[in-house]
């Protein structure tokens, strides 16, 4: 079992634009199937303390960090993990079943037992992402939560710099568009 933390506006700090709530809604409701599945044991959710945002983590049952320090919001979401596994996931990406499926068998029966890391890419959309798809932009990472801690990282790019993954998943995460 893993813990889902979902970064939603953890980013603002860094020049990014920060997503809007139902981002966050749109990529928690995936996790449900996973949760069912028994793959998601909690989740987190990484954003500003706005109204909206505190009411998804309401009603989907997730602890909410709104920590303005990216960093230090990470560590707070890492330290509330109940899992030993995280799944770090940026907002506004699907997790569909066919990823959780390999995230499942990674963590039950491939590398993932030993500590490797697993990387989350996003969905080839093009010609180019299709043939090389270490083009397709970073979705999150799969690690273990004491690894990830250690990382002191600000965001999932900075974990995944960190980490080093060995592995990328075949399955990438769809992004989610209006």
């Amino acid at each position: 079992m893993l813990t889902a933390i979902v970064l939603a506006n953890s980013q603002g700090k860094q020049g990014l634009a920060p997503q809007p709530p139902e981002q966050a809604a749109r990529t928690l409701a995936f996790l449900v199937s996973a949760a069912v599945q028994g793959v998601v044991r909690d989740a987190v959710l990484i954003g500003e303390g706005s109204a909206a945002l505190r009411y998804v983590a309401d009603y989907a049952g997730c602890t909410l960090v709104t920590e303005p320090d990216p960093a230090k919001a990470l560590g707070e979401a890492l330290a509330a993990a109940r899992s030993e596994q995280v799944f770090l996931l940026k907002a506004g990406y699907a997790a569909e079943p066919w990823l959780i499926d390999e995230i499942r068998d990674f963590l039950e029966f491939g590398p993932g037992r030993e500590g490797v890391c697993g990387l989350v890419r996003e969905m080839a959309g093009g010609f180019v992402q299709r043939v090389l798809p270490s083009t397709s932009p970073l979705a999150g990472v799969v690690a273990p939560r004491d690894k990830s801690r250690a990382a002191q990282a600000r965001d999932v790019s900075d974990m995944v710099r960190r980490l080093r993954p060995a592995i990328t998943f075949k399955t990438g995460a769809r992004r989610l568009t209006y």
